[in-house]
């Protein structure tokens, strides 16, 4: 197969920066993501008709296609291939078709895609081009329904109408861009650009990247309206307490883990160019303390679910914990790295969380948040100045920190 002329890929590659660097702009949800993955260009359009990504994070673009995208689109497409990533497709297919499959992901992505791109600066002119629930004339709503679901509504026709129909939405929706490549049946391809940071593994992996990239976006001021709204969901009431406590958690170690970020100082990279980016505060390991009020109705169960929690988080990060036994006095207190088993907490009186947050003061202990498990009856003082988790299972809300209630 013909090779792609060096001067197109240098050419390629400078359009692909001018790009980012517009994303990172408009949409840097979508940016911080594609940070993690490379972007490739290829001439094997039997391959890559239009554009695809593998599990690996490699995203191509057929050269053809790539040219006769605008800018605006390209941005589209990147969001597009990336989103496929974030919501695991590779993996939830199962023995599903695997183009009908494709088409389900393709058409919610897109959904979700058209809110942010068309409220945000530009828009895409041609989505009439991808599918859309128009396109294939269906209704869903994005906010709620899952890839599954679509699945299921597109297999209520049969195979060959539904494909048809995909056929005349337009050439961009009629290719399985949801790759699963065996070893050597990669295209031949050229990176137009290479990743800045880890590509994650597996879906776990990137939900929490999807984390820190709507953390990161929120503080440039523009987060997509979706994974607000997911995080809204996982937020609300009905949502299991202890998957909040790990929301929590994991939102607080992507802010100070590996990815520490800082708009002060500003990203050197960018300043040439006017643009004012998050850059890396360096490496600091986060840490946790913990301390559980054990004369409150707080059920053992109840501990046990949110002990377990953090103890997942905690060895996911690699995070110490500083473990105290407190009730009207601290006890006890310990570092118990992430390897070491967390022992069972022992106490007595349990009126008042004034020492413990003296004694993380006094003692200028370094921890990212204080996770106090209670039932809030009890004398809570003056704000500490960090962050605090309440797990509270009576009606009683903290005066400050996040309270997150248990329902007994």
């Amino acid at each position: 197969m013909e090779e792609i002329d060096p001067s197109e890929l240098q050419s390629a590659r400078k359009r692909i920066s001018k790009c980012m660097f517009n994303m990172f702009r408009d949409f840097p949800f979508w940016a911080f993501l594609i940070e993690k993955c490379n972007v490739k260009l290829t001439n094997d359009t039997d391959k890559v008709p239009t554009a695809c990504i593998d599990r690996h994070g490699n995203i191509y673009f057929s050269k053809y296609f790539f040219d006769s995208l605008c800018d605006r689109e390209v941005h589209f497409v990147l969001a597009h291939e990336v989103m496929h990533l974030l919501l695991d497709h590779h993996n939830r297919r199962g023995g599903r078709e695997p183009l009908i499959w494709n088409i389900a992901g393709d058409v919610l992505i897109n959904e979700m895609l058209q809110d942010h791109f068309s409220s945000s600066t530009g828009s895409v002119a041609c989505m009439s081009d991808y599918l859309t629930c128009e396109s294939l004339n269906i209704s869903i709503d994005p906010n709620s329904v899952t890839t599954e679901e679509v699945y299921d509504k597109l297999t209520q026709e049969a195979e060959e109408n539904v494909k048809m129909k995909c056929n005349k939405a337009g050439a961009n929706g009629s290719s399985n861009d949801i790759v699963d490549w065996g070893p050597g049946e990669e295209p031949n391809s050229n990176n137009i650009r290479d990743k800045s940071e880890d590509t994650p593994t597996n879906g776990k992996e990137w939900a929490e990247a999807g984390l820190e990239a709507a953390t990161r976006s929120k503080m440039a001021g523009n987060c997509p309206k979706f994974m607000e709204r997911r995080i809204d969901q996982l937020l609300n009431a009905e949502v299991p307490w202890h998957e909040v406590l790990a929301y929590y958690l994991r939102q607080k170690f992507c802010m100070n883990n590996r990815s520490r970020h800082t708009f002060t100082p500003p990203n050197r990279r960018y300043l040439h160019q006017d643009l004012i980016l998050t850059a890396r505060k360096g490496s600091k390991t986060p840490s946790v303390a913990f301390s559980v009020d054990t004369s409150g109705s707080m059920s053992s169960q109840d501990i046990t679910k949110g002990i377990s929690e953090m103890d997942a988080i905690r060895k996911m990060y690699k995070v110490p914990i500083y473990l105290m036994e407190a009730d009207s006095d601290v006890h006890k207190a310990r570092w118990i790295q992430h390897h070491e088993p967390i022992p069972t907490a022992t106490g007595g009186g349990g009126t008042s969380f004034v020492p413990v947050m003296e004694h993380l003061k006094n003692n200028n202990l370094d921890v990212d948040v204080l996770i106090y498990f209670t039932d809030g009856y009890g004398e809570f003082g003056a704000d500490p100045g960090f962050d605090v988790i309440w797990v509270i299972n009576t009606n009683v809300k903290a005066p400050y920190g996040k309270t997150i209630k248990v329902s007994n």
